[in-house]
């Protein structure tokens, strides 16, 4: 986990591995949701993931110049995430999807707003933490995008609402 006194490469390759577990619990929750509008919401939250991967992928391998003996792709394949967004454990998170039936879209929404406000929240003690300047812009960067995210969920969210 990045603590106060992690490096830049440090704190990009755990804010992957975080962002990474997050895209696969979107799947998972994709792969478990009955109503296909729920089960493309969640395919499209994975997809915000997966773009918040990439935007990482390319800083570390700038900061890097892929000077590592692993390329950045190598690295990708074989990390396996210890948590999600937000510092959740993984192995929580088979749990708590089984907990959820997904019959709307609604719920699935509740569930995303969650975790994305769980994210921010973390993203946002995180920076106040942590000591190197660059890796604060780093992880206030991600909370920023976290926060786009969650804008456009409680926008949706009304818009459903409205419509139903």
């Amino acid at each position: 986990m990045i603590s106060g006194k992690t490096g830049l490469s440090e704190a990009i390759i755990e804010a992957y591995t975080m962002e990474k577990g997050q895209k696969e619990f979107y799947e998972r929750a994709a792969q478990s949701a009955h109503e296909p509008v729920v089960r493309e919401t969640f395919q499209r939250l994975a997809g915000w993931e997966a773009g918040h991967m990439g935007y990482l992928r390319h800083f570390y391998s700038a900061l890097m110049e892929e000077r590592e003996p692993l390329s950045f792709d190598e690295f990708s394949k074989t990390v396996k995430p210890d948590q999600i967004e937000g510092g959740i454990p993984v192995r929580e998170t088979g749990d708590w999807l089984k907990n959820y039936v997904f019959l709307d879209e609604i719920g699935a929404l509740a569930v995303a707003l969650k975790a994305e406000a769980d994210t921010i929240v973390y993203y946002k003690n995180l920076a106040s933490r942590v000591q190197d300047p660059q890796v604060q812009v780093l992880i206030q960067e991600l909370g920023r995008l976290e926060d786009e995210h969650l804008k456009v969920l409680k926008d949706l969210r009304l818009q459903m609402e409205e419509t139903s």
